[in-house]
């Protein structure tokens, strides 16, 4: 127990018990932090905070984020581009190409980026 003079700065649950009066109720959560649902909640958000900043702070993360999504996306885009110059529409070349030219431009920026 850390104390300053008389006065203690850090007690125990049962201290706290003893120094109730033996009529007022005595609510453990209260003074007990292992149990206190708001602290375990705050825990679990700053956990989150911290993933989410150490995202954010480092690009490499991102870039291999967006790269790892990118083959799917392409492959979607492309697909609907071909679908769609097949049917008539000129313009469904420009985005099976132009999906493609996306998809090597970001796999070669992130393997610039992690011979860094």
């Amino acid at each position: 127990m850390i104390a300053v003079g008389k006065i203690p700065l850090l007690l125990t649950s049962e201290q706290v018990i003893n120094q109730v009066p033996s009529g007022v109720p005595f609510y453990p959560g209260v003074f007990d932090g292992s149990n206190n649902g708001v602290l375990s909640q705050a825990g679990e958000f700053f956990t989150n905070m911290s993933r989410f900043i150490n995202f954010i702070t480092h690009p490499i993360l991102i870039v291999n984020a967006i790269t790892g999504i990118s083959y799917w996306l392409v492959l979607i885009v492309g697909a609907g581009g071909l679908i769609f110059y097949i049917a008539g529409n000129k313009k469904g070349l420009k985005y099976v190409s132009g999906s493609l030219l996306a998809y090597i431009l970001l796999q070669t920026i992130n393997k610039g980026l992690s011979l860094l």
